[in-house]
């Protein structure tokens, strides 16, 4: 867990409250494990995140607690688009993806903390394009109909939060722009 306090928010023209880390939960608390098969120990599978106007990112997937999902975006990379600001969910990015997986591994709308990924599918017969969701503070994640499951299977390892958030408000106050999703080969 990590220390964080509820203080005004010093934006302009904005009276609510978030929650402010002391220090940045990525680099304080996120840690890379290795996976193994039958034969030996590999690295975990990482996502090389670049947007077009600037901020570069890695995520490690989390095969062990959502190995579908990952799978299914792993084996869809590179993937590439507009990404926008999810308003209704809060602080989050959206992509919208041609990948199909349509049931839920490791669901949830609420609990998930800044720098993680979660895929959200379509759910009970709603035709809804899926999504991957960047998560860049608090969130709910829904839509005008309200709470909607998503997959947590991915998390940011490298890159700062704080830039993830300079991104994010970039995209907020400036609108839609492309973002590179890729396996990232370790050298």
């Amino acid at each position: 867990m990590y220390d964080s306090t509820t203080v005004p928010c010093s934006k302009r023209d904005c009276s609510s409250l978030f929650v402010h880390s002391e220090e940045c939960f990525l680099e304080k608390h996120l840690t890379v494990k290795r996976s193994s098969d039958s034969k030996g120990s590999r690295m975990t599978k990482e996502i090389e995140i670049e947007f077009d106007k600037g901020g570069k990112f890695t995520a490690v997937l989390l095969e062990e607690k959502a190995p579908k999902t990952c799978k299914v975006v792993w084996d869809n990379l590179p993937l590439s688009g507009r990404i926008g600001h999810g308003y209704f969910s809060g602080k989050l990015l959206y992509l919208l993806v041609d990948t199909k997986l349509e049931e839920l591994e490791n669901a949830k709308s609420v609990g998930f903390l800044p720098g993680d990924l979660a895929y959200l599918t379509p759910f009970y017969g709603r035709d809804t394009p899926n999504e991957i969701a960047i998560i860049y503070g608090e969130v709910v994640v829904q839509d005008v109909c309200g709470w909607i499951p998503a997959n947590h299977f991915a998390r940011i390892t490298e890159g700062s939060s704080e830039d993830l958030k300079k991104v994010a408000t970039r995209i907020r106050e400036c609108g839609r722009e492309n973002v590179v999703m890729r396996k990232k080969i370790s050298q």
